[in-house]
């Protein structure tokens, strides 16, 4: 698929990625792009060079995509293009590595002032991907392949990153 229109549903059943919060918004932006694609966790895993457990950590936030390299990054990105992901979803995981980023330094009680600085956050998807994680607005090019709730679920976390955004 090359333009930024997903296709339709084919009667997927939405999912929910449930974890602390820390690696939740890449990991759902990655799991609603490879079920845009149609695509199981071993076969992206395969075409990448990584294990399916990889994948399942990278979608559940166990191993947060902040935390690998930019490369492995666009390999990700470009598997999941080749497997025909909606590409509106895809151009969506560096922001939300970045929201990841930002969730993570406040729910350590670090200084986020330079990670909000990020011309990222300027982006219109990183205020849709942070509605999402802290107040459960899925933004509507998931609708399809994402369950409605907040990705974070800790109430004090949600409120130290609301006054870190403020």
């Amino acid at each position: 698929m090359t333009g930024t229109t997903c296709p339709l549903a084919r009667n997927l059943a939405p999912t929910r990625v449930t974890t602390g919060g820390y690696g939740s918004v890449a990991g759902a932006v990655l799991r609603s792009a490879r079920r845009s694609a149609r695509v199981s966790q071993a076969r992206l895993a395969a075409t990448c060079g990584v294990t399916e457990n990889t994948i399942r950590a990278w979608e559940s936030g166990s191993s947060p995509l902040a935390s690998i390299p930019m490369r492995q990054i666009e390999a990700l990105i470009a598997a999941l293009h080749q497997a025909s992901a909606c590409r509106a979803l895809t151009a969506d995981l560096v922001t939300a590595a970045w929201c990841d980023l930002v969730i993570t330094a406040s729910a350590a009680g670090e200084d986020t002032t330079c990670l909000l600085a990020d011309p990222l956050i300027a982006d219109a998807a990183f205020g849709e991907l942070m509605a999402w994680s802290l107040e459960g607005r899925v933004p509507e090019r998931y609708l399809p392949y994402a369950t409605p709730g907040p990705l974070v679920r800790d109430q004090t976390l949600i409120e130290r990153v609301r006054r870190a955004l403020d």
